[in-house]
């Protein structure tokens, strides 16, 4: 009677993917959604599962299908979801939102094959009254499908040009077709008949063709990647010349299958097509151009595969003449090796040198009309002066902004360069760069913004002194200059969050500058005295860019030269918008490349960030936004964990409802450095303050000042886990009051929630016995002094100004072990009306399992451990019983393979109900060991309008006995007896059973 079949040793999410698949094609959708469902909830960046699912729900009449398919669309595809959307809104009588959708895919993708797209673009196309629907491919074949009884010829117009169309024969009348040529890939193609513009009609040839994909050398010869995101099912191939060669001079490399590389992410374009080229296949030494037909460069072309092997070659070739011409002095030829990144710096001479006439500001464009515009308005809008702004057209296919760029052109003080063809960022900069002697340069990526007065503040850095030769100011998302996190961060919202961020930054650090080992290429400042020593950018490795930049800053620290980091300053950086997808590869193979070039880089770098000399000037940053943010209300401290779950559920309910009448919540809770006694602030608001964490005790009255300009009224205890002793006494020192909320045993048990030795509720025994279950927990360090810790606890409770519990269970053990609590309170941490409404009456098929509902995240105290007993009772003696899980758990395979229990997967906030009425089971079963202080778990149970079935233990006991049709089970019954009493109460044939079986039912 088994409903679900055992997991393969597979990824989860891929063997959850592979099921719901074969499922499907099986038939048995229900089973195969869930499969489905599980798989995009392990693995929510997989856009095909979720694709998959969305096609099973739409099959299926779920409303869901909608939502999933949209959340896609919104992402940029797949083009299968468009269409999936385009269907769903016809079939609603949304006849407006269905053709928007289905031209913007005709637009940006080349079609789906199959049955599906035709049916929909012609019964869009006639609903909205079109003579039909157009469509292209990579290769710039279009086709035009004109309804029937159309009997005008298409026309069709790109870039001022008339585009012929012949008719496809032997086919239907309606169909037509025309090719592009390489001139015209690039623009908006028109297509109409009989007056009418088509469905899809403009195409935007330049997003229909483009192509990503990534070589690099393996071993003297080539591997990589390819693939036409708007055309996935396209089988590509490469075209392969050697640099300086005229293109007879190439041959073709066709694809070899599939990338199987599994640490590519997953992205919404389809399929990637792998090649590869050993070093014998090669018939030329030296750079090559890797380009797809049209000669488009793929990332990381031009390549020379053999540089490595040739270098060394010529190494070996020059000591050996050195050393045959003069023997014992081989160390002549030590400049045949790499620059070694670690070696000291040499001093500069210092000297005063006088500011560059000028600044230059170079801007390389490829891709991002949008984004590039928005920096150059913020250029022109920050600065005057003797400012030249650069820009340099790499071979752009995209027509808005090839346009964008030329209407930069009347603005005073820019100027144009372009490239016939992309030649990468280097090669860009270094266009730029060589009309800019005797100037100060800035390297500006086209997806930064710029804040008021950033050119005189970073050239007052770069001038601050004589070996200064590069300076960078902070940003959000800029390797080493990352600010407030220095992993990456959201850009702030526009200009305005730009300025916001930069005038902290001022307000903060001033003129002050950091020296890096690296200047950061996003926006880099650099003098012209140091440009002229250190030379350009080396556009012959790092081809399409990363790295470069790097390079560029190593050779200078060579010569003496130190680069900075302007801590007053911050620039907004969208980044890698040119790149796509192809950026974590190109990083790299150029990362690889710059260790080559420069060994020990890599240690440098990280040196770097174990020291973090950035962390005062970005701690100093968050702690002025934090002091602009104050409520003139006052503050209230919520003290928490960091571990989430129910505490941090209740914490942020708290926190919000502190928002909504004034009041500004500050929550501490313990660094996530578990080798860090510190505590990190936030308040609730979603804002960062990544740095202000403080250790403790040593920044302690850092702390306390920070907290003092806060007004604070009073403290809240939620929780004291990981925290250092200091934080207990916080409110003492702010002489302000302190409440503690109980959400657990912590104050009475190392192990938090009361479970002993043998996996179950431990009964609480006598304090020797209680130390000797603390010593023997393998999880809890030093944690083991009992007797201790409960007369901190009694000490603490006792000065609280209230204490509340959620519970009279709770209250009872409070008062137990830590006597009277005047100041204890019973409030239940959830308003319990419209769970004490009449259950839903169960329809049970005594054919098939009865489904047990178990919610949240299910460790041991969860009752993991039942769960997996009582599942493999149920397989062992064929019970019709299984259970459900929604959620996760410590290991849901071994549940799984039972095939007796399903594990949905995690869930976000407030889907928990959803995903209950989806599944529809036949009451809620809180398998809970330990006696819960509240039980959230339970709250979703009732909420579904379930029958609930718990353990007779804590608060979940307490709240169900007061809802009739509850079960209560004894907390010592094994498996079998609980299995039994599970099967009675869900109205099943009573079984016999090897175990007594005495339970409660509410009645």
């Amino acid at each position: 009677m088994s409903t679900w079949a055992s997991p393969s040793p597979d990824h989860p999410a891929a063997f959850a993917a592979r099921k719901g698949r074969v499922l499907l094609a099986a038939g048995q959708r229900e089973l195969a959604i869930s499969w489905l469902d599980r798989a995009a909830r392990l693995a929510p960046e997989d856009v095909f599962v979720r694709l998959s699912l969305a096609s099973a729900m739409a099959a299926a009449g779920d409303g869901h299908a909608r939502r999933l398919f949209g959340e896609m669309v919104r992402c940029g595809g797949p083009r299968e979801a468009f269409l999936g959307l385009a269907i769903l809104d016809f079939r609603q009588g949304k006849l407006l939102e269905a053709s928007k959708t289905l031209g913007t895919m005709l637009q940006h993708f080349a079609p789906p094959e199959g049955p599906a797209m035709m049916k929909a673009a012609e019964q869009i196309s006639e609903a909205c009254g079109l003579p039909g629907w157009v469509s292209s491919n990579a290769d710039g074949e279009v086709t035009v499908h004109l309804r029937q009884g159309v009997t005008a010829k298409p026309t069709g117009r790109i870039n001022g040009t008339d585009i012929p169309f012949v008719s496809v024969k032997p086919s239907s009348a309606g169909r037509w077709s025309s090719r592009l040529s390489e001139s015209q890939f690039h623009g908006l193609l028109s297509v109409e008949a009989a007056g009418l513009p088509l469905l899809g009609s403009p195409l935007d040839v330049s997003v229909l063709r483009r192509l990503e994909g990534v070589v690099q050398a393996l071993d003297g010869g080539l591997k990589g990647w390819i693939r036409y995101p708007a055309d996935p099912d396209k089988i590509p191939y490469i075209d392969i010349t050697p640099a300086g060669s005229s293109p007879t001079a190439s041959f073709t490399l066709a694809t070899t299958g599939l990338d199987q590389d599994s640490s590519a992410p997953i992205v919404t374009g389809g399929q990637r097509w792998a090649f590869q080229m050993a070093r014998q296949d090669i018939p030329w030494l030296g750079p090559l151009h890797v380009t797809c037909p049209g000669g488009r460069a793929l990332f990381g072309s031009p390549i020379d595969p053999t540089l490595d092997e040739r270098t060394a070659l010529r190494a070996a070739y020059q000591l050996r003449d050195v050393t045959l011409a003069h023997p014992g002095c081989g160390h002549e030829a030590d400049y045949t090796r790499p620059l070694p990144a670690m070696a000291p710096m040499p001093q500069r001479t210092p000297s005063i040198v006088s500011h560059a006439p000028g600044i230059d500001v170079i801007i390389p464009v490829y891709r991002g009309a949008a984004e590039f515009r928005a920096c150059l308005d913020s250029v022109l809008l920050a600065d005057t002066g003797a400012v030249r702004i650069i820009i340099v057209d790499d071979g752009s296919p995209d027509q808005e902004l090839r346009a964008e760029v030329a209407a930069a052109q009347k603005y005073v003080g820019v100027e144009v360069l372009s490239h016939s063809r992309n030649l990468g960022f280097p090669a860009a900069i270094n266009t730029g760069l060589r009309g800019s002697a005797g100037r100060d340069v800035v390297l500006l990526n086209s997806d930064t913004l710029v804040p008021h007065g950033w050119l005189e503040r970073l050239r007052a850095v770069a001038y601050s002194a004589s070996d200064i030769g590069s300076v960078t100011p902070f940003t959000n998302n800029g390797s080493i200059a990352s600010y407030p996190d220095p992993g990456g961060n959201e850009a702030p919202d526009g200009l305005d969050g730009l300025t916001a961020l930069d005038q902290a930054a001022w307000a903060a650090n001033g003129a002050g500058s950091v020296e890096l080992p690296t200047g950061v290429g996003f926006c880099m400042y650099i003098r012209y005295d140091c440009l002229a020593e250190v030379g350009h950018l080396r556009d012959d490795v790092f081809a399409q860019g990363y790295g470069e930049e790097n390079d560029w800053c190593l050779r200078a620290r060579r010569l003496g030269w130190r680069h900075a980091l302007a801590t007053g300053v911050f620039v907004a950086h969208l980044e890698g918008r040119s790149f796509g997808p192809a950026k974590t590869h190109l990083m790299r193979r150029n990362a690889d490349i710059l260790e080559g070039l420069h060994p020990g880089y890599g240690t440098l770098v990280r040196q770097f960030h174990a020291r973090d000399p950035l962390a005062p000037a970005r701690r100093a940053i968050d702690i002025e936004r934090w002091r602009q943010a104050k409520s003139a209300a006052g503050a209230i401290i919520l003290i928490t964990h960091r571990r989430g779950g129910g505490v941090e559920r209740f914490v942020s309910e708290r926190a919000q409802a502190l928002r909504v009448v004034g009041l500004r919540p500050i929550i501490m809770r313990p660094s996530s450095n578990t080798k860090l006694a510190a505590c990190v602030l936030s308040d609730g608001t979603g804002a960062n303050y990544a740095n202000l964490c403080f250790a403790l005790p040593d920044e302690k009255e850092s702390l306390l000042e920070l907290l003092r300009e806060e007004g604070v009224r009073r403290v809240e205890i939620h929780h004291l886990l990981d925290h250092g002793p200091e934080i207990s006494s916080l409110a003492d020192e702010l002489g302000v009051p302190f409440h503690i909320a109980v959400h657990d045993y912590a104050c009475l048990c190392p192990r938090i929630s009361l479970l002993g030795r043998n996996g179950r509720y431990c009964g609480e025994p006598d304090l020797p016995s209680c130390s000797t279950c603390a010593e023997d927990w393998e999880e809890g360090g030093d944690q083991s002094d009992v007797a201790g810790l409960r007369v901190n606890s009694r000490k603490l409770f006792q000065r609280a100004q209230l204490i509340t519990a959620p519970s009279l269970d709770v209250a009872d053990r409070l008062t137990r072990h830590l006597g009277t609590l005047s100041s204890l309170r019973v409030t239940p941490w959830e308003s319990l009306q419209g769970t004490d409404s009449p259950l839903k009456e169960r329809h049970l098929d005594m054919g098939q399992d009865a489904v047990l509902a178990v919610v949240g995240a299910i460790g041991r105290e969860k009752g993991y451990d039942v769960l997996l007993a009582c599942a493999r009772d149920a397989e062992r003696r064929g019970l019709p019983l299984s259970f459900l899980v929604v959620g996760r758990t410590m290991d849901d395979n071994r549940l799984l393979r039972t095939g007796r229990v399903f594990v949905t997967g995690p869930y976000q906030e407030g889907e928990a109900e959803d995903l209950l009425k989806r599944h529809a089971p036949a009451a809620g079963f809180v398998p809970s060991v330990v006696p819960e202080t509240w039980c959230f778990a339970l709250t979703e149970l009732l909420k579904a309008r379930l029958p609930v079935a718990a353990f007779h233990l804590g608060a979940q006991a307490e709240r169900l006995e007061a809802v009739r049709g509850s079960l209560l089970l004894p907390i010592t019954d094994t498996a079998p007896a609980i299995n039994a009493a599970l099967l009675e109460w869900l109205g099943f044939p009573t079984r016999s059973s090897d175990d007594a079986n005495e339970t409660a039912i509410i009645a």
